[in-house]
C-alpha cells in the first residue's frame, strides 16, 4: 500500500463534505500527541488551541449551529502555532509543525469543503511516519531503494492502513463517526511508544 494522492482526491471528491472533513480530522487526531510531546519538552505552544479545534470539528461536522466566527478564530491561532525555524529546534519540532499543518488543513476543509485540504490533512499524516521511520532506522534517502524499505515498514503500512479504514467507513451509505473518531482517538501517537526503544 503507498500514499496515492489522485486515488485519494478522486475518493474524496465523490464523498460529501462532513465526510471529508471527518477524513481529514481523524489524520489530524493521529498526530496531536506529537504537539503535546513537543510542548512538554520546549514549553513552547498552545496544545489546549489545538484540542479545542479538533473537538470544534468533530462536534459540528454537520454545520450544525455551526460557528463561522469561531471556526475563522481557530484558523488564525492554529496558524500562529506553527513552529518557526528561530523556535528551539529539538527533535519533535517537524512531528509538532505536521501536527499543527493537519489541524490547519482540517479547519480549512471545514470551512471550505475542498478535498484537497483533507488530502494535505492525511499528508502530514503520512510524512510524519515517513520521517520517523527514516529517522529511527537511518535510511540514507539518496539510496535507491529507499522509498521501498521505507514504505515496506509496518509503521507506514498501519499509517495507509488507518487512512485506508478511514476512507472505506466514510464511503458507506450510513457513516458511524463516532467510530471514526474513536478510531483515531486510540490510534493517535501510535509512534511514541517507538521512539523510546
Amino acid at each position: 500500500m503507498q500514499f496515492n494522492e489522485p486515488r485519494l482526491k478522486r475518493s474524496l471528491e465523490r464523498m460529501p463534505k462532513p465526510n471529508r472533513v471527518a477524513f481529514a480530522a481523524a489524520s489530524a487526531e493521529r498526530l496531536y500527541p506529537y504537539y503535546l510531546n513537543f510542548h512538554k519538552k520546549t514549553n513552547l505552544g498552545k496544545p489546549d488551541v489545538l484540542r479545542d479545534a479538533l473537538t470544534f470539528v468533530w462536534e459540528n461536522l454537520h454545520d450544525r449551529m455551526m460557528e463561522e466566527e469561531r471556526l475563522k478564530q481557530l484558523i488564525i491561532e492554529c496558524k500562529a502555532l506553527i513552529p518557526e525555524e528561530d523556535d528551539s529546534w529539538v527533535d519533535e519540532t517537524e512531528f509538532a509543525e505536521n501536527s499543527v499543518v493537519a489541524i490547519y488543513y482540517t479547519l480549512k476543509c471545514k470551512q471550505t469543503g475542498e478535498a484537497q485540504d483533507a488530502i494535505w490533512a492525511a499528508r502530514r499524516s503520512y510524512d510524519t511516519v515517513d520521517s520517523f521511520v527514516t529517522w529511527k532506522n537511518d535510511i540514507d534517502i539518496s539510496a535507491d531503494d529507499a522509498e521501498e524499505i521505507i514504505l515496506a515498514n509496518p509503521l507506514v503500512q498501519a499509517e495507509l492502513t488507518y487512512q485506508a479504514e478511514d476512507l472505506n467507513d466514510l464511503s458507506e451509505p450510513d457513516v458511524n463517526f463516532a467510530k471514526i473518531r474513536e478510531r483515531a482517538e486510540s490510534n493517535a501517537g501510535f509512534l511514541l511508544a517507538r521512539s523510546a526503544h
